[in-house]
């Protein structure tokens, strides 16, 4: 399946640091469900937690300079872009990733 992809950038992200940041290729994984995708850019500093799968149609929020919210059809939150993620999320590091009731799948 085609992963979300949005149509604007935000700020400070070129499109072709967009495309980067989201796979282009999601996979399903527990017999069909969906699986939510962290994925980290070192390039650019920048987190992506994708939410949904699928190709749509995105507006951003901004919440601040360093975070954005991209919403699809119908209001749905398809992912969560964090800038500099490493002063946004660890504090000058590469943040861990702590799965809490969640089942980790192989990287696609």
């Amino acid at each position: 399946m085609i992963a979300a992809l949005c149509t604007s950038p935000p700020s400070g992200v070129t499109a072709h640091d967009r495309e980067r940041i989201h796979s282009p290729r999601r996979k399903d994984y527990n017999d069909g469900v969906s699986a939510i995708k962290i994925s980290y850019d070192p390039e650019v500093d920048a987190v992506y937690i994708r939410l949904t799968e699928g190709e749509c149609e995105c507006r951003t929020l901004r919440l601040n300079e360093e975070i954005a919210l991209n919403i699809g059809p119908g209001e749905t939150l398809v992912g969560i872009e964090i800038l500099d993620a490493k002063e946004v999320l660890g504090k000058g590091e590469r943040p861990t990733v702590v799965l809490e009731n969640l089942t980790l799948a192989p990287a696609a």
